[in-house]
């Protein structure tokens, strides 16, 4: 019985560790969109963040298109992916130290987009 609760408990500690971790990076992140951002009106606050911030909840996995644009934009835009490259390509601006080559936030073709886990985000 030792162990099983042992266990229980280790698991819900890396648990704990790996929110906090996600936090962490998703305050970084949010801190360096608003310091970059000022006051460029062609690159919604909302929109940036709303796209980072799934991004982040979901690091290491793809988010498809549809989901990107359903959760940021409604479900009256999941067609519109011009959107998506628009923003996604601004957001790396902001993210990339050479958005050319991007580390961080990667294109999945004809998929969707998805952040890297690692160390630097």
């Amino acid at each position: 019985m030792y162990q099983i609760a042992h266990i229980l408990e280790r698991a819900h500690s890396v648990e704990l560790a790996k929110n906090a971790t996600l936090k962490m990076q998703a305050e970084t992140l949010r801190n360096s969109l608003l310091s970059s951002i000022s006051h460029d009106l062609r690159n919604p606050l909302a929109t940036l963040v709303g796209a980072a911030y799934i991004l982040i909840r979901h690091a290491g996995f793809v988010v498809t298109h549809r989901q990107l644009l359903e959760k940021v934009w409604g479900p009256s835009y999941v067609e519109h992916n011009h959107y998506l490259r628009i923003y996604m390509g601004q957001l790396r601006h902001k993210l990339e130290a050479d958005p050319a080559r991007p580390k961080y936030l990667l294109t999945e073709a004809g998929v969707g987009y998805r952040l890297s886990e690692g160390e630097g985000i």
